[in-house]
């Protein structure tokens, strides 16, 4: 299927991965996903899809270890670490799964690594949404 489809992907959502997965499967076997984060990103979105995906999980990662170096609150450098070490977690277990098909693993991942990010301005002194810089 990668192969047919590695530019463009198939399009998001089960309804069109279980149109384009029977023509590909043996004794078509019956599959909501790809059991691999990475390989269903790809199947979905083609390689733009991924390539973006991990551009956005390389630039979090960046700066959130950078903030953990210059961060002097040690609850907020206790918040980062977490946050970096939720997002790792979940990037390992989806080698072996992909959990984007249920919303609620994808709310919590977005609002980590949400707050994650926010965490690390405060580190580079950037001032929050209607923060007053006086």
């Amino acid at each position: 299927m990668l192969r047919d489809y590695w530019f463009t992907g198939i399009g998001p959502g089960t309804a069109a991965f279980n149109r384009i997965y029977p023509i590909y499967s043996f004794n078509a076997a019956a599959a909501q996903h790809s059991h691999n984060l990475y390989l269903q990103i790809m199947c979905n979105a083609g390689v733009a899809g991924i390539t973006v995906f991990l551009i956005c999980q390389f630039a979090y990662f960046k700066r959130l270890c950078s903030a953990v170096s210059k961060e002097i609150n040690k609850t907020n450098r206790v918040f980062q670490i977490a946050a970096i070490s939720s997002i790792l977690g979940f990037l390992a277990q989806g080698m072996t799964d992909y959990s984007f098909y249920n919303y609620r693993v994808t709310i919590a991942y977005w609002a980590v690594l949400g707050l994650g990010m926010a965490t690390a301005r405060s580190a580079f002194g950037e001032p929050l949404e209607g923060e007053c810089l006086i």
